[in-house]
């Protein structure tokens, strides 16, 4: 189960519980990996006995740095203290599993990247930045010799080792409409989004709620301090609500097309017909090499 999130602690265990003994009953070999609850950040209420629990399994975190999306505090410089920062909040999300000697996973990492048509100028300062990121988080995993899995392999231009093209029928159909532009605009996928332009529209709901709920403590909703109130407006105002109103024109694009016609949108996706982020890959590959020697 990718990145559940229980607010009792409790569902999720007992469903690890009937996975294990569903899957253990016909396969004793392969190795499980277990997400940790809340977004695979929190082990605190798992039980102790896991190991025996649940022989043979991998306990997996999520390790996403601030200091790689839009939302970073500061811009990242390397400097002593914004290491120390990630590193406590890497350490933290594993330590469960190093103060009871289980094997640890990360499995999904990486930072997102700018872009020429959004960022602009400032497209190739903004990755720089992220590749160091990239790096700083490589060397913490090197040093402790930890697995990971790099999250993505492909997406339109974000985050993926590869990217869909520009050139290609899908892109150009959401490009030229305006639609892909409008969706970064209003900042409706939630994941990395830049709300500079609405920010505006929603600061107000923010202040409103902590205004009319004074008490810090009643404003902790689960998955707090996670989400906090700006993370639960930005995700229940304006990734589902505003969001889920823009479906239908995300679908207008393809009404009336047939069959040879939708195949060739599909062809955009094919690995041939992507670009490589050469920045990205170029870190990774290197690291490789490096793992490779030692």
């Amino acid at each position: 189960m990718n990145e559940p999130a229980d607010p009792n602690h409790t569902a999720l265990i007992e469903y690890y519980d009937r996975v294990h003994a569903a899957i253990r009953s016909v396969d004793p070999n392969h190795i499980l990996f277990l997400d940790g609850n809340t977004f695979s950040t929190d082990f605190s209420r798992f039980p102790d006995d896991a190991g025996t629990r649940w022989p043979n399994s991998a306990f997996a975190i999520h390790d996403y740095s601030i200091y790689g999306f839009p939302k970073s505090p500061e811009p990242y410089d390397r400097s002593p203290e914004q290491k120390r920062r990630m590193k406590r909040g890497y350490e933290k999300k594993r330590s469960w599993m190093d103060e009871r000697g289980f094997c640890v996973w990360n499995g999904e990492w990486g930072p997102v990247y700018a872009r020429k048509e959004y960022e602009g100028e400032e497209t190739d300062e903004i990755n720089q930045r992220r590749y160091n990121v990239l790096k700083d988080q490589l060397d913490l995993y090197d040093n402790d010799r930890l697995s990971w899995s790099i999250w993505l392999y492909k997406d339109i231009g974000f985050q993926g080792m590869v990217h869909v093209s520009p050139s290609t029928s899908y892109m150009k159909l959401l490009t030229d409409s305006g639609f892909l532009a409008k969706k970064y605009r209003l900042a409706v996928d939630s994941w990395g989004a830049t709300d500079t332009a609405v920010k505006h529209v929603y600061d107000p709901i923010i202040n409103l709620i902590k205004q009319e709920v004074p008490k810090e403590e009643d404003r902790q909703l689960y998955p707090y301090p996670i989400w906090r109130v700006e993370e639960r407006v930005a995700r229940l105002a304006r990734a589902n609500l505003l969001g889920e109103f823009l479906v239908m024109e995300w679908a207008e694009h393809f009404k009336g097309m047939d069959e040879a016609e939708l195949e060739d949108l599909a062809k955009s996706f094919l690995f041939e017909n992507c670009l490589k982020r050469e920045g990205l890959n170029k870190v990774l590959t290197e690291y490789a090499a490096q793992a490779a020697s030692v």
